[in-house]
Formats: C-alpha cells, sequence, structure tokens
C-alpha cells in the first residue's frame, strides 16, 4: 500500500438516484418551503400589481414571472436545494421578453399539429369525419405530450428556433424514454390542477399566488430530471454528473 487517499469510486448521478416518482414528491413538496413562499408572494404581487396597469404591462408581468421559473429548472438542474435567489436580471429582452416567446414557441408543440391538420383540411370541427375526430384528438395528445420536453429546452436557454426543432424535440424525448413519460404525465396533471383553480378561485392577489404553487411544482420537476439525466441532453459537462458511489461516506 502506497499510504496514499484512494480517489472514490463514482458512478452517473441517473444510476446513483435516478429519477423517478420519489423524485416527483419532492417537486410536489418544494414549494412550501421558506423561500418558496416567498417567493411565490412576491411574483403574485408583481402579476396583481403590474396588470393594474393593463393588458400589456400584465403581460410583462408574466414573462417575469415565467424568467423566475425557468430559474428555478435552472437552478434545481445545477445541484440548488431550495430557491435562494431569483437570479441575475440580464436585460429586458432576456428576462421578460425572452421567456414569453420561449413559452410561446414551446406552446407551438401543444396546439400545432391538430391547427396545421384543421388549416390542411380545409374543414371546421363539426365538418370532420369520425375518422379526421380521431386523426385531430391523436394530434392534441402527441403534442400535449411533448409540449413539456420544449418547455424543458426553452427553460434551458437553448436558441428559439430549437425549440421547434424536432430533431431536437422528439430525439431528447426518445432519450429520455420512461423518465419522460413520467414527467409528461406530472405535467398533465399539473395542468388539470391548474384548470380547476383557475375555473374555482378566478384570478387575484391570493388566487394568482395559490395558481404559482402547482408551476413551481413543474418546474422544479423538470430541473430534477436535468440534474439526473442532463448529460445526455448536453447540458454541463459530463464530470459534473458524477457522484460517488458511496455518497458522503468515506471508504
Amino acid at each position: 500500500m502506497c499510504g496514499g487517499i484512494a480517489p472514490p469510486i463514482r458512478v452517473r448521478r441517473s444510476a446513483a438516484t435516478p429519477f423517478g416518482i420519489e423524485s416527483i414528491w419532492e417537486a410536489v413538496r418544494w414549494p412550501f418551503h421558506r423561500q418558496g413562499l416567498v417567493t411565490t408572494a412576491a411574483c403574485a404581487v408583481v402579476l396583481w400589481l403590474m396588470s393594474l396597469a393593463g393588458f400589456l404591462a400584465g403581460l410583462f408581468a408574466f414573462g417575469i414571472v415565467l424568467a423566475i421559473l425557468f430559474h428555478i429548472t435552472t437552478s434545481t438542474a445545477q445541484g440548488e436545494s431550495e430557491f435562494r435567489d431569483a437570479g441575475d436580471f440580464r436585460g429586458f429582452f432576456e428576462n421578460v421578453l425572452g421567456p414569453l416567446f420561449r413559452a410561446l414557441f414551446a406552446s407551438v408543440w401543444a396546439y400545432g399539429p391538430a391547427i396545421a391538420f384543421f388549416v390542411w383540411r380545409h374543414q371546421a370541427l363539426d365538418e370532420l369525419s369520425r375518422g379526421e375526430y380521431a386523426t385531430a384528438v391523436l394530434l392534441v395528445l402527441c403534442g400535449t405530450f411533448l409540449f413539456p420536453c420544449a418547455l424543458l429546452i426553452g427553460a434551458l436557454g437553448t436558441s428559439m428556433k430549437q425549440i421547434l426543432n424536432p430533431l431536437l424535440v422528439i430525439g431528447t424525448v426518445v432519450k429520455l424514454g420512461r423518465d419522460y413519460a413520467l414527467i409528461a404525465g406530472f405535467a398533465f396533471l399539473i395542468s388539470l390542477a391548474e384548470s380547476g383553480l383557475l375555473a374555482v378561485i378566478g384570478t387575484g392577489l391570493v388566487q394568482d399566488a395559490l395558481l404559482l404553487i402547482p408551476a413551481q411544482m413543474l418546474f422544479r420537476a423538470l430541473g430534477l430530471l436535468v440534474r439526473a439525466r442532463g448529460d445526455e441532453l448536453g447540458y454541463g459537462g459530463d464530470s459534473a454528473y458524477l457522484v460517488p458511489v458511496l455518497g458522503d461516506q468515506r471508504p
């Protein structure tokens, strides 16, 4: 024996702590830590106050909140366990308009295929045959399934044109496999929760705060997915995703 300290044996984080149901539960609990609640309140105040100034100001407020939600994903992917800050303000486009456009581009995946089908067929919904109606429903379901991946790509700061790149979006879905199916199912449940809350409580200062909680859960879950498997997505260097087999224990 040389008497030196043996380097720790490392494995990929996705093997040591894989993304799964426990990650989803962690994301559900996450908004209720102190900083998360403060962030929720602050974002609700921004949305409420700026919306009083009119539609355009309200839209800008929504962009600011989206930037904070995107920061939740990236800070989680980098290993933050709590939300300590809202990130650096780099400019009006980067932190206000940029998130709005990224979310808009991502939403193309949710509605674009079905809209393109209607445009191609030159028919209204009530004019479709049973087979055509089934095709339209299938396109909506496929778009809904792919939407969280496009949203994730946007949150990570990938160029906007890549959000619409089918090779990147569909390729990422295939690469992540079961883990992506889990996050897509969670995103669908979050969407149902948001829609139900909005229908029941409407909008306002307190209502906006309540609506922001499920949104934080989703973006935290997206960040945990990247934290586990970001090396396969080209997010960060490979070495950042290697962890000691023994964790904090020493051999």
